[in-house]
């Protein structure tokens, strides 16, 4: 088993929690001065019943310090709760208030004083099976609240297994469990022991460290291990698939020694991937649960695989204090997502895409300060939460240079880990780490909601003794106040590639600018790298997904002429697509319209629509041909063959124009349930019924209003790749 090596903070951190769990004496008159307990030891042992749907729990709970008076804990309703702790008088006061879907029953237990050791035990049924949901178009969501059946084990902090007791922060654990034959078991931390027998199977699992919740999850996994320097790979998977098991094993190390490098030692000693029982994209301490087609798309293990691994130092290590907002998700996202996109060279894509996805989902009504984020719903809250908060930290890293940054990184993570905190904690732990103040860079990027929009005119060059003088006028349209920003400007000079950098200081919504240039500048460009959080011109972006997804008013238009079969299976796509989302999505029939509406994105489906002579107006001439069509060099075919293109409406550029294709019903539901993850793209196909993608690309920005050419070179911008925080090493 490969051992993590703790910071010395962190051992003293856990130090109380090591000595909670020695061998206690007598309890100990109450100091006047000691502070009641805020975090706690369970040693559990659980035995599961699953054909019951029935746990049985023996619990011994300690506290560093003695309980001051009688505490009040929580239940899950569906258990029956006894206490045998001695002198101890257990009282129900009924269902608890505001307990969301779960029904948890309070109990308040009073004690002798000096107690610091309670003995719990609760047995009962639970079962809440997961079931499907639709929180935006074509994205379904599975949940459950807790389950215990043949199929699996599913244990949760949120399903209110284990008593939730009052002024208990955060827990450790040492947990002995009782399975069925065969079965594997999963929770934070390590196992120590396995035992099995004909009839049963004996898992014990210990954390020492402080948890948020504690999850018991099992069923009859095959369960794939590797050793690692950092800490041991584990895959846990329903249906056994050796390949599979192995690519993610293989990716697990030096994704860990990446980030490890990065920021600061492992905090546990495995890292598991579990299949879980239904589509997810769950990230808990030292695992994560992914559904059983989530792991299976080929580019999970470069994107979300990564993104769960790095959660164990930002979300499941050091907590997030949400009253202040979730800060986590953003930075996750930024060091995973971002940062593996930098390492292909495509981080200005990359922010561009987030920039977009903001742009697309997010208006002025919608818009909200990070301090509200809690997590994601939504495209919007994820627009916001995820990418506003990846650009602050992109901001950030800008401001105070690679080094600095780093530096931040890991003095957040060494004097917080096992520890709430807050958008103030991580403002304090750049600026300490770098002593640099940083209040007014958080108190406008954090507590305030919106971006600044930029407008670039009146750009001229003269010559100057010596230099070229290059002047402009800057502009922020948004509505409301100025924000404080450092823009960057890239200036190209003739024969003088890559561009040079220069940064325009704002601080009004209007800014004269005056440059000096060697040479004779041949363009200009604003944000060119998209480094700044703002909101983006139309023409910045190319017609992409997500803006046909994220209009305020959408029209699905359905093929009257196509074949009864195709007909039903793209109004299957339809319904799907518009379900939660009947005020702003529409059904018609081609034949039912005139024209197309100009005030709306409009979504086109089947080679038969009358409408989409529309589309080829948009691509090249002779693009579209009796047996398929041709799409930026590359065929998609009729037969067989799935194509999706979205353009800019012929009267509105504001508005999305997108086409979806196909003469195989058996690939409709797959599209609808696809197109959704590929947001940033202008044109994809697909084969097959499944379908697989097989081409994807966006279309060229070939105008912006912040980039100005000045000579009559009419070449593109050249720009300097900018090195990547950290890198893969395999």
């Amino acid at each position: 088993m490969a051992k993590s090596t703790y910071p010395v903070l962190i051992a003293l951190l856990l130090s109380c929690q090591r000595d909670a769990t020695a061998p206690s004496p007598s309890p100990p008159e109450v100091a006047a001065n000691e502070p009641p307990p805020t975090t706690a030891h369970h040693s559990m042992s659980v035995r599961i019943e699953t054909s019951e749907h029935r746990i049985t729990v023996e619990d011994e709970i300690r506290f560093p310090s003695a309980l001051s008076g009688p505490i009040e804990l929580e239940l899950h309703g569906g258990l029956e709760l006894e206490s045998s702790s001695k002198g101890a008088e257990l009282v129900s006061l009924g269902q608890a208030p505001d307990t969301g879907p779960i029904e948890l029953e309070r109990y308040r237990l009073s004690v002798p004083a000096g107690t610091r050791k309670l003995n719990l035990t609760y047995s009962g049924a639970i079962h809440h099976p997961a079931n499907e949901g639709s929180n935006e178009i074509g994205a379904t969501t599975g949940a459950s609240l807790g389950m215990i059946s043949d199929e699996g084990v599913y244990l949760t902090g949120a399903t209110g297994w284990l008593p939730t007791l009052e002024d208990i922060d955060l827990v450790s654990f040492e947990m002995k469990v009782e399975l069925p034959p065969d079965w594997r078991s999963l929770s934070q931390g390590e196992r120590t022991q396995r035992e099995q027998d004909s009839d049963v199977v004996r898992d014990t699992w210990v954390e020492r460290s402080l948890q948020q919740q504690v999850y018991l999850i099992a069923g009859p996994f095959t369960e794939y291990r590797k050793e690692g320097d950092t800490a041991d790979a584990v895959v846990l998977l329903r249906t056994p698939d050796d390949d599979l098991a192995k690519r993610y094993l293989d990716l697990t190390e030096p994704y860990l020694r990446m980030y490890a490098e990065l920021i600061g030692p492992y905090p546990y000693s495995k890292f598991t991937l579990l299949e879980n029982f239904w589509e997810t994209g769950y990230g808990m301490p030292s695992f994560t649960a992914l559904g059983p087609r989530v792991i299976r798309m080929p580019f999970i293990p470069f994107t979300s695989y990564p993104h769960e691994i790095l959660h164990n130092w930002w979300g499941n290590s050091v907590y997030v204090d949400y009253e202040s907002g979730n800060w986590s998700e953003g930075l996750t996202t930024y060091l995973a997502d971002h940062l593996l996109a930098e390492q292909r060279g495509g981080g200005d894509a990359h922010r561009r895409g987030v920039l977009q996805r903001y742009a697309d989902y997010v208006d002025e009504n919608d818009d909200f300060a990070l301090t509200e984020f809690r997590g994601r719903h939504n495209a919007v809250t994820q627009a916001v939460g995820y990418g506003k908060t990846l650009m602050v930290f992109h901001m950030l890293r800008l401001q105070l240079g690679d080094e600095g940054f780093v530096a931040g990184l890991r003095k957040l993570y060494a004097d917080h880990a096992f520890a709430r905190t807050d958008w103030p904690g991580v403002a304090d732990a750049f600026s300490s780490a770098t002593d640099t103040d940083l209040d007014a860079f958080f108190e406008q990027w954090v507590s305030r909601p919106g971006a600044p929009a930029l407008q670039l005119r009146d750009v001229t060059v003269s010559a100057g003794e010596g230099a070229t003088h290059v002047r402009g006028v800057l502009e922020q349209t948004q509505a409301g106040e100025a924000f404080a920003l450092t823009v960057p400007v890239a200036v190209e000079m003739q024969g003088d590639a890559p561009a040079r950098w220069h940064e325009v200081v704002m601080q009004a919504k209007s800014q004269t600018f005056e440059l000096d240039v060697p040479g004779q500048p041949v363009h200009l460009a604003i944000d060119p790298s998209f480094d700044l959080f703002r909101r983006l011109h139309r023409e910045e972006t190319p017609p992409a997904i997500s803006q046909a997804f994220g209009a305020d008013k959408i029209l699905l238009v359905l093929p009257s002429a196509a074949p009864t079969k195709l007909r039903d299976a793209y109004r299957g796509l339809a319904e799907s697509w518009r379900k939660g989302q009947e005020s702003r999505i529409e059904i018609q029939t081609d034949d039912a319209l005139e024209q197309l509406p100009g005030d709306r994105a409009v979504w086109l489906l089947g080679w038969d629509n009358r409408f989409r002579t529309a589309i080829a107006q948009n691509l090249a001439p002779k693009s579209f041909t009796s047996d398929g069509v041709t799409v930026a060099g590359q065929k998609i075919r009729r037969q067989g063959d799935s194509a999706v293109i979205v353009t800019r409406a012929p009267d509105n550029p504001e508005q999305a124009l997108a086409w979806v294709a196909t003469d195989t019903a058996a690939a409709i539901p797959g599209l609808a349930r696809k197109l959704p993850h590929y947001g940033k793209y202008g044109y994809l196909g697909f084969a097959g019924d499944e379908p697989k993608n097989t081409v994807k690309g966006q279309w060229p920005v070939t105008k912006s209003p912040l980039s100005v050419p000045l000579g009559e070179s009419g070449e593109p911008l050249v720009l300097t790749p900018r090195q990547p925080l950290a890198a893969v090493s395999r």
